[in-house]
């Protein structure tokens, strides 16, 4: 006797839903194309061994990042947006004064000054050794020229005003000479205005004295340098008093 198969009875149950089973995200039921496997630059798919790349952050506030390699330059924003540039801003700690005069002197916006009273200077004591030296120089070549004149002039009885005194204008050239120095001097290392328009003042009248004497200008490169020096040391020290006063030395760092 041969048994029937018995089939199940199906019951039907309301408010009943399908179950649904969710997928490993990570498993691909393709066996030959896996996009975890072809896409994923941290495993050895079938582009090999491919290096990892660091992905630029954008996060709000908090600035973007570019860290390729440690120990390299990064860029940053700041919390507004705008790059952060650390370098040009004031830092009170390591800026806590106000500059010095030589500071002062040395800055970018004292340039044209700074330049005409260096090479004012320069010329000045240049030019005070270089007549220091020439006189000199003539003086001992043209000794026994010298000497004979002030022989004829006190044969023939005309008096000193003839006669030539070689120490004398020694004594005078090293005189002036070493004033045109120490002048130069203060313009250089205390940007003395008083130095420079006594050194013009000296110098004119030295030279107009020359004229009348000698009928010789001399000293004329000289004065030039002096009368830079002087509108220089003025202009400089009208912006060392703008600067105290003003008391805008935040804004020279």
């Amino acid at each position: 006797m041969q048994l029937k198969p018995q089939e199940p009875t199906e019951t039907k149950e309301e408010n009943v839903q399908p179950s649904i089973s969710l997928q490993d995200s990570g498993v691909s039921n393709n066996d030959y194309f896996n996009p975890e496997q072809e896409f994923d630059f941290e495993s050895d798919g079938i582009f090999g061994s491919t290096p990892s790349m660091n992905t630029p952050s954008d996060t709000v506030n908090n600035g973007n990042s570019y860290d390729d390699n440690p120990g390299t330059a990064t860029y940053s924003t700041n919390n507004y947006g705008g790059p952060s540039n650390t370098v040009d801003s004031y830092n009170p700690e390591s800026h806590p004064r106000k500059m010095t005069k030589k500071e002062f002197f040395e800055a970018p916006r004292n340039r044209k000054d700074r330049d005409r009273i260096i090479i004012s200077s320069i010329v000045i004591i240049a030019c005070a050794i270089f007549d220091w030296v020439r006189t000199s120089f003539f003086l001992q070549t043209f000794k026994h020229q010298i000497e004979r004149i002030n022989n004829l002039t006190e044969e023939f009885g005309l008096g000193e005003q003839y006669t030539i005194d070689v120490d004398k204008i020694m004594h005078a050239t090293i005189a002036v000479s070493l004033i045109l120095i120490g002048l130069a001097v203060g313009i250089f290392l205390l940007k003395s205005r008083a130095c420079a328009l006594s050194g013009l003042v000296i110098l004119i009248i030295y030279s107009l004295y020359t004229i009348m004497v000698a009928h010789q200008f001399r000293w004329y490169w000289t004065i030039i340098a002096f009368g830079y020096a002087t509108a220089a040391t003025f202009s400089f020290n009208k912006n060392w008093q703008e600067y105290e006063q003003n008391g805008d030395w935040k804004k020279e760092w």
